[in-house]
């Protein structure tokens, strides 16, 4: 081990207590990234929905096979995650200004033949829209600079708290079971140290952490760079997590709910004397005749409201949407549960929650520009002419889909001058229901006149 490695004065006393201290978020964060991969997190905890695996429905057990327990999960995590993903990052492009020299562009096409940089940033978006931030990390690979991305439960940053100035970035090992030692890896501007942290048996010893490694990581930066949903670090998803759950858990135990009415029938004892022709009558619809002494007659099961259990479903789902500042795929594809205008408002909330994240990944895009400056400029032996990052910029050009645009602007521009049943119709309703309103509002403009005497004409 390099005798310098002694010398460098990194807290490590603050970084494992730090660690420690972020379990409980790693642990969540954890959940979070195994539903937006589809999978199962960690055991379900009824108190705390974020750690749920999936979705609460997901550790419920069928009993009997009497006993239907239906589970049902509709993917809208992940969906809402797309959906931002490819709205706004969908095509992230880097515009340079006339200054940028072609040695610099062809270094930025050199990286992206590498990285398959827009790729990279769409799913990178996709995550963060989830979990609300994320981390990468630049390394030097066959003599080229690679970016990988490391997930939240995995990294953090520690800063100075007066300057706000990076110290450190710190890259560990989530482990769940506690008792493994953890490998470390310190990030400073210059250096990455790898420490080996040693949990100890025995509650009266102190843990211990030992360096094992030190060396040059190749850059004159910090290579570690937190991407952010916004400024807050609150996932698109992550907003909706009990409203997912809510409504996953809901249309679960109605399904179960609906099959166990139809094996349900109303058991009537002791009713005086019918004859079999109503007697099978009566079968059909679910109702069995038991002659006995005994008098009794009950439901075998209970009474179910639908239009409750509709307005109840519904109004989680439209809630999901609004939380999460995404779009109701249901309205949007069939526009039959929203109009445009709702859908257009839908889109607003979206917009406003994109410009946020647009702020936020643009400093994390210059933060990227620098620290490639500080490698091409400085280290690479084919190294090239000083450049100012700011004359680099980056578009996010919005991905709505097209024909519903379309629609939506051509109704802002037309205003009044469409045809009122095209408007209607344009707004979501059916042809007959778009004729029957404009028949309806010609009506009441005509009712609407005042009446006139023929003697003052």
């Amino acid at each position: 081990m390099d005798k310098k490695a002694k010398k460098i004065k990194i807290n490590t006393d603050l970084i494992i207590r730090t660690i420690d201290d972020k379990r409980e978020f790693d642990c969540e964060k954890w959940g979070q990234n195994r539903r937006l991969e589809g999978k199962k997190a960690s055991k379900f905890e009824w108190d705390d929905p974020k750690k749920a695996d999936g979705v609460p429905i997901l550790v419920r057990e069928k009993i009997t096979d009497a006993d239907p327990n239906i589970k049902m999960s509709f993917d809208l995590f992940s969906l809402i995650a797309n959906t931002k993903a490819g709205y706004l990052g969908g095509d992230i492009t880097r515009v340079y200004s006339e200054n940028i020299k072609d040695e610099v562009k062809n270094k930025y096409k050199e990286f992206d033949r590498i990285n398959y940089t827009k790729s990279f940033l769409k799913t990178l978006m996709e995550n963060v829209s989830a979990t609300g931030n994320t981390y990468t990390l630049n390394f030097l690979y066959n003599g080229g600079v690679k970016i990988k991305e490391i997930k939240n439960y995995n990294c953090l940053i520690i800063k100075d708290k007066k300057t706000d100035e990076k110290l450190y970035s710190v890259i560990y090992s989530y482990e769940k079971d506690e008792d493994k030692d953890k490998i470390i890896w310190i990030y400073d501007n210059t250096n990455v140290y790898e420490y080996t942290y040693k949990k100890s048996k025995n509650k009266q010893t102190n843990n211990s952490i030992i360096l094992s490694k030190q060396s040059p990581h190749g850059f004159t930066k910090n290579p570690v760079i937190e991407w952010k949903n916004n400024n807050k670090c609150r996932g698109n998803s992550e907003k909706a997590i009990t409203l997912l759950d809510t409504w996953d858990r809901l249309a679960s135990d109605n399904s179960t709910e609906s099959a166990t009415f139809r094996q349900a029938y109303l058991l009537l004892k002791n009713m005086g004397l019918i004859d079999e022709k109503t007697k099978k009558e009566m079968e059909k619809t679910g109702v069995i005749i038991a002659d006995s002494e005994n008098s009794e007659a009950k439901f075998i099961t209970k009474d179910i409201n639908p239009e409750f259990v509709k307005l109840v479903l519904e109004y989680v789902w439209n809630g999901i949407w609004v939380v999460s500042s995404s779009i109701d795929p249901k309205a949007l594809s069939t526009l039959k549960n929203a109009t445009a205008f709702q859908i257009n408002q839908l889109f607003r909330l979206l917009e406003n929650d994109s410009k946020n994240t647009e702020m936020e990944w643009k400093k994390s895009l210059q933060e990227l520009d620098e620290l490639l400056k500080s490698y091409w400029t400085g280290l690479d032996v084919n190294s090239i002419s000083e450049y100012d990052t700011f004359e680099i910029n980056y578009e996010f050009p919005r991905n709505k889909p097209k024909d519903e645009l379309a629609d939506l602007e051509a109704i802002l521009r037309a205003g009044g001058r469409l045809p009122q049943k095209e408007i209607f119709r344009r707004s979501g309703y059916s042809e007959d229901k778009a004729e029957e309103l404009a028949k309806l509002s010609e009506k009441e403009a005509m009712d609407s006149l005042p009446d006139l005497d023929n003697e003052n004409l």
